[in-house]
């Protein structure tokens, strides 16, 4: 037993449990609000001439450069959500459950390149647990169709490249031949996408990829033939961001903030970052908001042993100083909020102090790859001190990389206690346990609550769809359609109860009658017993 605890299989057998309920907690998660209108190319712009998700790839480029045109820059995330949610539902699941997983399983190997030590099993199942962590980012930025198309497949595919540009860059002798070929096409393929798919992530790209190149060339020596190679990919990224921030259709977005924009550039940068930290560290992700200051104590705690230079004690004294006000501003009421947004961003700068200190030691194979990854995921967040909003989903990236980063901590503290085998060696491990445990409750949680959900959105989904064929096989509508409305409203994101604009997407992706009206949708408050009732109906009307 011992021995296939610590082998690679009990990693693997770890790693596919992890697949397995990231698939089975997606298979919960329906189409919502914008997916509606994106999925039907009607969102801003309404494309002629399209019934439901029949439409042509022509029409599919026309509506992309309307989006363009009109609305900003994101076409290249949204024209691959369509294309997905094209195929269907269940393809964009698979999709995203495998972008998580992925990130997860890169994670991992970072921390843990080898998987060594009869603890290594143990890597996949902390980093289930500490994605659950991710909270409220995770239901704004995952658990949304529209949301992880913009946010979480391109910081997964931002990994993906990093990870091979890395491998690519740091082997002992660099070669650019023909068998390079496939990877450096797949290689600026990924990294043009990532530049041109929304704003932060676009930059945070461009500044990971030139980070590496740099690092490589510093660490290796001066070589054209890599120079050239990486220059290419930051080329294909730069490209790709450019034409994202080239859109017309961001004047209009921008319109919208007149206020701020009419503002000094000071003045703007400071209200930015001052609302950042009231947004990512509050009441609403609290969870996520405990994680992270818990993490930053246990780093502090763990590399105060480490340094020997006073100016490091020093910055790890200030670091842990700034945790505990940014959880006291969280915890106490009446605490200023400059003051908690100066906490959290001081605290930021000290744990990254403390991570390039700690990462540039390169004592593991990735550790320069993961301190250019959370460099960059900090810079995407700092992009936001010259926008007028933060969208809670922006932080994907950012969380993602929280949660690598405790795995790489944690993957060293279990070896180096085990080592050790002393009893109070296991007090950082343990107390990092506690944050697993709290990710792991929250992730049964969330699948209870979306559970419950899944069984509403699932007759409201049947509900539409049969009424919609059977407007179109015999033309006659019915007056109204009944729908329930979900259990757990913080499980769930707009529906067309929230916002009859959402009608409008869906009556044209079921073939609704057009001739409804708003009240022709009817929906009823949550009742198991009655859905049990309507869904009995609704079996009896289709056998009919």
């Amino acid at each position: 037993m011992n021995r296939f605890l610590s082998g690679k299989r009990a990693r693997m057998a770890a790693a596919l449990l992890t697949l397995l309920f990231l698939v089975a907690q997606m298979a919960l998660i329906p189409i919502a609000h914008d997916d509606y209108g994106y999925a039907t190319l009607d969102y801003v712009y309404e494309e002629p001439n399209v019934q439901g998700q029949n439409f042509s790839a022509g029409q599919l480029i026309h509506y992309l450069y309307e989006h363009y045109e009109l609305w900003g820059g994101r076409v290249l995330a949204f024209g691959l959500e369509i294309a997905t949610l094209r195929l269907g539902v269940w393809p964009m699941r698979l999709l995203i459950a495998a972008a998580i997983w992925g990130v997860l399983m890169l994670g991992c190997k970072m921390a843990d390149p080898d998987a060594s030590g009869r603890y290594g099993w143990l890597l996949p199942l902390a980093a289930l647990a500490a994605y659950g962590c991710m909270e409220r980012i995770s239901l704004e930025g995952i658990y949304w169709f529209t949301g992880a198309a913009v946010y979480l497949l391109p910081a997964a595919a931002l990994f993906l490249a990093a990870w091979l540009l890395y491998r690519q860059l740091m082997q002992k002798e660099f070669t650019l031949g023909i068998r390079q070929i496939p990877l450096w096409v797949g290689l600026l393929v990924l990294s043009f996408y990532c530049g041109w798919s929304v704003e932060n992530m676009g930059g945070a790209s461009v500044l990971c990829f030139a980070l590496l190149g740099a690092y490589s060339l510093f660490k290796t020596g001066w070589d054209w033939k890599k120079l050239v190679f990486c220059a290419s990919i930051v080329a294909a990224a730069a490209v790709g961001f450019l034409f994202l921030m080239a859109a017309p259709g961001n004047a209009t977005r921008m319109a919208l903030h007149e206020a701020y924009y009419a503002m000094p550039l000071l003045a703007r940068v400071g209200a930015s970052l001052k609302s950042i930290p009231c947004v990512l560290f509050t009441a609403k992700n609290w969870l996520f908001t405990l994680f992270v200051g818990g993490v930053g104590l246990l780093l502090c705690a763990f590399l105060w042993k480490t340094w020997r230079a006073a100016a490091m004690k020093i910055v790890t004294v200030l670091t842990a100083a700034a945790d505990g006000l940014l959880l006291a501003g969280f915890a106490l009421k009446g605490v200023p909020t400059v003051l908690v947004s100066i906490a959290a961003w001081c605290y930021l700068l000290g744990v990254s102090v403390l991570v390039f200190a700690w990462l540039w030691k390169a004592e593991r194979r990735y550790d320069p790859l993961l301190l250019v990854l959370w460099l960059s995921a900090c810079a995407s967040q700092a992009a936001f001190g010259l926008s007028p909003e933060y969208p809670l989903r922006a932080a994907v990236f950012f969380a993602l990389l929280c949660v690598l980063l405790v795995l790489r901590l944690f993957a060293q503290m279990t070896q180096e206690a085990a080592q050790r085998k002393k009893a109070k060696a296991w007090v950082l491990p343990a107390l990092t346990a506690v944050l697993f445990a709290g990710g792991m409750l929250w992730q049964g949680f969330g699948f209870h609550a979306y559970y419950l959900n899944a069984q509403v959105h699932a007759y409201n989904d049947l509900a539409m769809r049969t009424a919609g064929e059977h407007y179109q096989q015999t033309g006659k509508a019915a007056e109204s359609i009944v729908l329930m409305r979900v259990k757990d409203r913080s499980f769930s994101h707009w529906q067309a109860c929230d916002r009859d604009l959402i009608k409008d997407w869906q009556k044209r992706y079921y073939n609704l009658p057009q001739s409804w009206g708003y009240e022709d949708f009817i929906y009823v408050d949550y009742d198991a017993a009655e859905l049990d009732k309507m869904k009995e109906a609704l079996r009896q009307q289709i056998r009919g």
